[in-house]
């Protein structure tokens, strides 16, 4: 198996895949995860409004090694949602990013996926020199910071070199 098909087969929620005009920047109040200042890469979002169905939606248009790290970032949120963690909580937003970062580069090196994690180990980079202008811009700069900090992240920079 492929390994986006193995990740749609670990994700808690349907993943679907549209073109990235149909990814609607803030489509429940959430920034959704960005390739580039332009690119919603993918979200987590509730299903349809008044129900409780929940989906990942995913750009096809990125390339591939984009949207396995991106799915599996997503899959970290979806992980901690279907597990009440208090990340889910409103004041533990950088929290939430922390812990979709942590999951996504333990999956990636877990299952030695080199290019998803030199491409993740890139956007997190980005992420962590923003100069942010909104709230949610904030979390992910925050979270970026926090992981940069942590032994696996020096363990994927090495992987990715020794590639």
């Amino acid at each position: 198996m492929n390994p986006l098909d193995q990740l749609i087969e670990l994700s808690p929620y349907p993943v679907i895949f549209a073109p990235g005009e149909e990814l609607v920047f803030d489509v429940f109040g959430f920034a959704g995860f960005m390739v580039n200042s332009n690119t919603v890469a993918g979200y987590l979002s509730p299903g349809p409004p008044r129900t409780k169905k929940m989906y990942i939606k995913m750009n096809v248009n990125i390339s591939k090694s984009a949207q396995i790290s991106t799915l599996a970032h997503e899959i970290g949120h979806a992980l901690c949602s279907v597990n009440n963690c208090k990340c889910q909580e409103d004041d533990h937003k950088i929290l939430a990013e922390h812990h979709a970062n942590m999951f996504c580069l333990k999956y990636l090196l877990k299952t030695k996926q080199a290019e998803p994690i030199k491409a993740y180990i890139n956007l997190i980079e980005r992420q962590a020199s923003f100069k942010a202008f909104d709230s949610r811009f904030v979390r992910a700069k925050e979270a970026a910071k926090k992981i940069m900090k942590l032994k696996l992240w020096e363990k994927c920079k090495k992987f990715v070199e020794e590639k």
